[in-house]
C-alpha cells in the first residue's frame, strides 16, 4: 500500500491535476439517497465483520463464500462514498486518474513481490553486515562478541540476532524503487546514463547506514535501556535512516551538474520559493524531529520542548512572509457574529467527534508514561506546559500552513499564491484533508477535521479561522488528557 501511494505521488503531474479539476467542475451537492447507500454498505460491512469475529465457527462453515461476500462489501464502502461525493462526475474522474491509479497499483504490487523474492537472499549480507558493525564498534573503543553461525553480535550485556529484517536488504530494495520513481518523474531534469550511477551509490550508502543503525541499537541496549532498543528504537530507527538517506541522496543529486541539467522556468509562474519554504519548513522540521523522538520511545518525548523551540525559531525566522497568512488574532468583534464564533464552534465539534472516533485505549495505554511520572513535580509541570504550548499554538499554526495554506491551494492551481484562501474545490478539500488525516492514528477523525478546517477558511477567506478552530480542538483535548487521564490522546 505504501509503495502504491508513493508511486501515485511520483506519477502525479500537472496534466492529471488539470483533468481532475475539469472533471470535478460540475460536481453537485451530496444527496441523501446516495449517502443512504453508503451507510447501508457500511452497516453491512460492520455486521459481517462482527459475525466473523464473534462466531468463528459459523465463519469457518461458510468458508470462501463468506470471505468473497465480506471483501465485496468492504470494497463497496469506499466505492459508495466516492460515488456519493462525486455523483455524475465519477466517470470523468475515473477517466482522468484511473490509468495512473492502475499503474500505481501495479508498481506497488510489483514492489511487494520483489521484496518477497529478494528476502531469501538476506543471508548473503549477514556476514558483511556483522563485519562492518564490529569494525564500527571496535573503532569506537568497544569490545564485541560475534557469533557468525547465528548470525548475532553482542555488546556488553545486550545482544542482537541479525535476521532478515535487520540485514538491510529491504531498505536497499525500497530506496532503489524510490529513486527509480524519482528519476522517471523528473527525467527531464537529469542527464542519462550518468544519473543511473545513483543506484549503486544509494545501495552502498544504505548498507553502511544499516550497519550504523545496528551499532547504535547495540549501544542503546547496553548503555541506556534494553527495552528501548528492542522496542521503539528497533522499529523506528530504520524509517529515520531511510527518510534521511533518501532525501539526502535526492538533494545531492539535484546539485550535481554532471547529473542534472537546469531547465528554464516557465515565465508564467512566479518565484514562490520563499513562500513555499515558509509554509512547509516549520511542519517538515516538526515531522522530522517527531520521527527521531519516536525512535527513542517515551524517552524521546522528554525532549518535546526542543521541538517547540526549534519550530518556534523557524516560525520567527519566516515571520515576514507568514504575516499575511497568520495575521493577528485581535479581539472578537461585538456583537459576536456567527462567522466570528464559527471557528470556536468548529473546534468544539472536532474535539467531540475526535473523542468518539479515537480508538478505545486500555487503562495501561491511557495512563501517563512512567518516564513522565518519574519526573520531579517542577519538571513535570514544565513538560506539561511545553506540551500544551506545542499542541495549542505551534501545531495548529504549522499544520494549517502546510495543509490548508499551501496544499489546498496548490491542488487548485500551480500558481497557488494567486488562489484566494476562500476558494475551495471538492478535489482540493478532500485531497488536503486526506493527507492531513493520514498523519494521525485516528485517520477518519483526521480527515473529517481537515474538511471542517477547510470550511473555516471559506467563511471569511482567512487561514487564521482554521488555525483558531484547530487550536480550540487541541486545547479541549489537552484539558481532557490532563483532567481525565487520557494520555493516549497525546
Amino acid at each position: 500500500m505504501i509503495a502504491a501511494l508513493g508511486a501515485f505521488a511520483v506519477l502525479w503531474d500537472g496534466s492529471i491535476a488539470d483533468r481532475m479539476r475539469a472533471a470535478l467542475a460540475g460536481t453537485r451537492p451530496v444527496t441523501g439517497g446516495s449517502l443512504s447507500v453508503h451507510f447501508a454498505s457500511y452497516a453491512a460491512f460492520a455486521g459481517l465483520t462482527i459475525l466473523i469475529l464473534a462466531r468463528p465457527d459459523v465463519a469457518a462453515d461458510l468458508g470462501w463464500p463468506l470471505l468473497v461476500l465480506w471483501l465485496g462489501v468492504a470494497v463497496s464502502v469506499p466505492t459508495s462514498l466516492v460515488i456519493a461525493v462525486l455523483g455524475a462526475s465519477t466517470k470523468a474522474v475515473l477517466r482522468a486518474a484511473g490509468p495512473h491509479v492502475a499503474l500505481a497499483a501495479v508498481l506497488g504490487t510489483a514492489t511487494g513481490v520483489a521484496a518477497v523474492q529478494i528476502l531469501p537472499y538476506w543471508r548473503a549480507l549477514s556476514d558483511p553486515t556483522l563485519r562492518l558493525v564490529t569494525a564500527m564498534l571496535e573503532a569506537a573503543g568497544f569490545t564485541v562478541l560475534v557469533e557468525p553461525a547465528l548470525p548475532g553480535i553482542q555488546l556488553g550485556d545486550f545482544g542482537a540476532h541479525i535476521g532478515a529484517t535487520c540485514s538491510g536488504i529491504e531498505g536497499m530494495a525500497m530506496i532503489t524503487v524510490l529513486l527509480a520513481g524519482y528519476l522517471y518523474r523528473f527525467r527531464e531534469e537529469h542527464r542519462f546514463p550518468q544519473a543511473l550511477l545513483v543506484f549503486p551509490a544509494a545501495i552502498a550508502i544504505s548498507f553502511v547506514a544499516n550497519a550504523a543503525r545496528i551499532a547504535i541499537l547495540l549501544w542503546v541496549g547496553d548503555r541506556i535501556d534494553p527495552q528501548l532498543a528492542k522496542g521503539a528504537f528497533h522499529s523506528m530507527a530504520g524509517w529515520v535512516f531511510f527518510c534521511g538517506i533518501s532525501l539526502g541522496i535526492i538533494a545531492t543529486l539535484r546539485r550535481l551538474p554532471w547529473m542534472t541539467r537546469h531547465l528554464p522556468v516557465a515565465p508564467s509562474l512566479r518565484d514562490d520559493s520563499l513562500e513555499v519554504t515558509a509554509y512547509l519548513l516549520p511542519f517538515l522540521v516538526w515531522l522530522a524531529l517527531s520521527l527521531v523522538s519516536a525512535a527513542f520511545g517515551h524517552l524521546g518525548e522528554l525532549a518535546y520542548g526542543l521541538r517547540v523551540a526549534a519550530v518556534g525559531a523557524v516560525l520567527v525566522l519566516y515571520r515576514a512572509p507568514l504575516a499575511d497568512a497568520i495575521g493577528r488574532l485581535g479581539r472578537v468583534p461585538a456583537p459576536i457574529t456567527l462567522a466570528a464564533a464559527a471557528p470556536w464552534l468548529c473546534g468544539t465539534a472536532v474535539f467531540l467527534f475526535w473523542l468518539a472516533l479515537a480508538p478505545v485505549a486500555e487503562p495501561a495505554e491511557a495512563a501517563a508514561p512512567a518516564t513522565l511520572t518519574a519526573l520531579p513535580p517542577v519538571l513535570l509541570a514544565l513538560w506539561i506546559a511545553l506540551r500544551v504550548i506545542g499542541s495549542v499554538i505551534i501545531v495548529p499554526i504549522i499544520e494549517e500552513l502546510a495543509f490548508r495554506g499551501y496544499l489546498q491551494r496548490r491542488l487548485i492551481s500551480a500558481d497557488w499564491l494567486a488562489v484566494a484562501q476562500d476558494r475551495l474545490t471538492p478535489f482540493a478539500v478532500l485531497g488536503s484533508a486526506t493527507a492531513f488525516g493520514m498523519l494521525h492514528g485516528a485517520w477518519l477523525a483526521g480527515i473529517l477535521s481537515g474538511i471542517l478546517f477547510s470550511l473555516m477558511t471559506r467563511l471569511r477567506g482567512r487561514l487564521i479561522d482554521a488555525i483558531i478552530a484547530h487550536a480550540v480542538a487541541n486545547a479541549l483535548i489537552a484539558i481532557w488528557v490532563i483532567g481525565f487521564g487520557r494520555w493516549d490522546l497525546w
